[in-house]
């Protein structure tokens, strides 16, 4: 008992003096790391077990606490003048990074043993990347409006911003990866030998439906054939764009149509393995999310209009969104052990966005490189989509909640 009073006495201490470190240099990253890490940490030295987790218990303590000190120590070295001048991408966002995808796994530790949510290995792994990569694309917007309104320098343009994209991205899905065999050697999830008077307990009915078959109980108010109808007429459009760009040998728009193409009739090629038909509300979304993507590039909107690429970015957030929520509470129905509340499902669905919209941006800069193509144009352009792709997701959420679907299967 007293060596672990010890333990949390130099786990507290160690944050307490990189947050006043933080403080002293003005450093606001440095700053909220170090406060969240105070916060997780204390709640996760507050877990107990019985008998049979005791020795996987004090192995997670120890080992966070391990994980959090090398990459807040780099941070902070990073924030000194001469190595924040040269070596700035090398050590602060490799650290804050780093401490972005710890601080998820701590997240879901925290979460598992305080709340009522049950998670096994495959959703804790994806809560780690996506947390990741959404926390490395808030930081780079961040930055770039810093710049433009405060006179910093933390980015030196798109390439950098790619590049640091990218670099979040990979670091991400190695920590994810390795988390995943950490998890498998101690098997920490799902929880089952920690339990906590706070938690809820949870029932479940067997209910093993098709996810196409669940998608058609979950809309079934909102099923319609002027809807199916208006679905097969945007897929003929994208067609014609197809036709268009191969008649006009202009290779871009019609690699474009045909990837929309691909898009659009995805639930039908789906049904042909599956016999199961989804619900028409998404045949039209689907449908009409990919001919406005499609469409522009023929009729030249991408550049008459300004604000076309960010309605095609918008109009993709609110797609993701809906699908991202579907799915989750189609796991929610269908296993016993994995709970995802509500507030949970509502911030995985806003943040999966971030990984899908900077992969998507990632392919566009190093189309441009390796093709010698314009797609991006600058930053500002980069930037703008990553916001229209959050505010579309942000609005699938308003509409999921006011659609009054059922969240649980009874």
């Amino acid at each position: 008992m007293k060596v672990e009073k010890v333990f949390r006495y130099i786990v507290l201490v160690f944050g307490l003096l990189i947050l006043i470190l933080g403080l002293l240099r003005i450093n606001p990253f440095l700053t909220f790391m170090s406060a969240l890490y105070m916060v997780l940490m204390s709640k996760v030295l507050d877990i107990e077990g019985n008998e049979y987790s005791e020795f996987s218990l004090k192995t997670l303590k120890r080992d966070l606490f391990v994980w959090c000190f090398f990459p807040m120590i780099l941070g902070a070295i990073g924030t000194t003048p001469v190595i924040d001048e040269y070596f700035f991408f090398i050590f602060q966002d490799l650290a804050y990074m780093t401490l972005a995808a710890i601080f998820a796994f701590m997240i879901m530790i925290v979460l598992n043993y305080y709340t009522d949510l049950r998670s096994n290995r495959k959703m804790v792994i994806f809560f780690v990347v996506i947390f990741t990569i959404g926390a490395g694309t808030v930081t780079g917007i961040l930055r770039y409006y810093s710049d433009i309104y405060l006179g910093t320098i933390y980015l030196g343009g798109n390439t950098y911003l790619m590049a640091y994209l990218t670099m979040v991205t990979i670091l991400g899905i190695s920590i994810g990866m390795n988390i995943e065999d950490y998890i498998c050697a101690y098997e920490f999830f799902p929880l089952k030998n920690i339990g906590s008077g706070f938690k809820k307990k949870k029932s479940f009915k067997e209910h093993r439906a098709e996810f196409m078959e669940f998608l058609n109980l979950l809309f079934s108010k909102y099923n319609s054939s002027i809807l199916m109808i208006g679905a097969r007429i945007l897929q003929v459009g994208i067609i014609v764009t197809i036709i268009y760009g191969l008649y006009t040998e202009r290779w871009m728009i019609l690699a474009w149509s045909i990837f929309s193409l691909i898009f659009a009739i995805s639930p039908d090629i789906f049904r042909r393995n599956t016999d199961k038909k989804a619900p028409s509300i998404i045949y039209f979304w689907l449908a009409f999310v990919t001919f406005v993507f499609a469409f522009g590039r023929p009729m030249g909107f991408y550049s008459r209009f300004d604000m076309w690429a960010g309605v095609t970015h918008f109009l993709t957030g609110t797609l993701v969104g809906v699908l991202v929520f579907s799915y989750l509470v189609y796991l929610n129905w269908i296993s016993k052990e994995l709970y995802i509340p509500p507030y949970l499902i509502i911030s995985i669905v806003l943040i999966s966005i971030f990984p899908i919209g900077v992969i998507w941006e990632i392919s566009e800069f190093y189309v441009d490189i390796i093709f010698d193509k314009s797609i991006q144009a600058g930053i500002e352009d980069t930037v703008s989509d990553l916001l229209c792709n959050f505010g579309g997701t942000l609005a699938s959420v308003f509409m999921i909640l006011s659609l009054k679907l059922r969240w649980t299967y009874e």
